[in-house]
């Protein structure tokens, strides 16, 4: 898999949160940030975290510019920061008619849109294909939903209707998650997403935390359909 890191985020910060009412903030437990390198984030609980991805720009490429860098990679994932800041329909599009398979990671802060290609001159309320033929195959201008997987990490001020969209969920657990909120959280969960929802332990930026993998499994007993997904890097020291 090739990874596409964007720059920017709409909901990471460089500051020291204000203090909140939530139970689940606890200032002493957040370092200061001494550099620009890692932003604070929350997740849609209120969950406060050091964040382990520097999504500060470091240079700009085209998207044959990224197609270009494919070596075989049979997928391709575009994460960031927040992905949907940006109009993704040029990279998945031409990384779609390259035969890869786009995966992106979002907060589901912003609506999941894809806006035309400008160089497609199609309608522009038709955002994925509908009837895949042969004759379609090629750069159609249409991104091909098949080819398409999304993958949401709810944080603060997420979108519920954005769920409708994706293909799974996955749920950031520290120490202190309450059970409740992920009863209501999945009171809203579709149907068909139910079976594609994950729980994954917060962690330090370069250290796995035993806690927050402890809530994980006491809510997988609880919860038995739902799956853990960890940062396994962190947990065998590849950080």
């Amino acid at each position: 898999m090739l990874f596409v890191r964007l720059a920017g985020c709409n909901v990471g910060r460089y500051e020291m949160p204000e203090p909140k009412t939530h139970p689940i903030y606890q200032p002493t437990a957040l370092p200061l940030i001494e550099s620009k390198k890692h932003s604070f984030c929350s997740t849609f609980t209120g969950q406060t975290f050091l964040c382990d991805t520097d999504y500060h720009k470091v240079g700009s490429k085209s998207e044959d510019d990224l197609v270009a860098l494919l070596q075989g990679e049979q997928h391709v994932c575009v994460t960031g920061g927040e992905p949907f800041l940006r109009n993704l329909t040029p990279l998945v599009l031409a990384m779609q008619e390259a035969g890869v398979m786009v995966h992106i990671e979002t907060s589901g802060t912003l609506p999941l849109v894809f806006p035309p290609d400008p160089d497609a001159h199609l309608p522009t309320h038709q955002p994925f294909e509908t009837d895949l033929t042969p004759e379609t195959l090629g750069h159609a201008g249409i991104i091909k939903r098949h080819m398409l997987w999304i993958t949401c990490s709810p944080k603060a001020g997420y979108l519920p209707e954005a769920l409708a969209d994706v293909n799974e969920i996955k749920i950031l657990v520290g120490p202190r998650f309450i059970q409740s909120w992920l009863e209501k959280f999945l009171a809203q969960v579709p149907v068909q997403l139910m079976d594609r929802v994950y729980l994954s332990p917060i962690n330090g930026v370069e250290k796995a935390s035993n806690d927050s993998l402890d809530i994980c499994l006491h809510l997988l007993r609880v919860f038995p359909a739902l799956k853990l997904s960890a940062q396994l890097h962190k947990y065998i020291g590849q950080r």
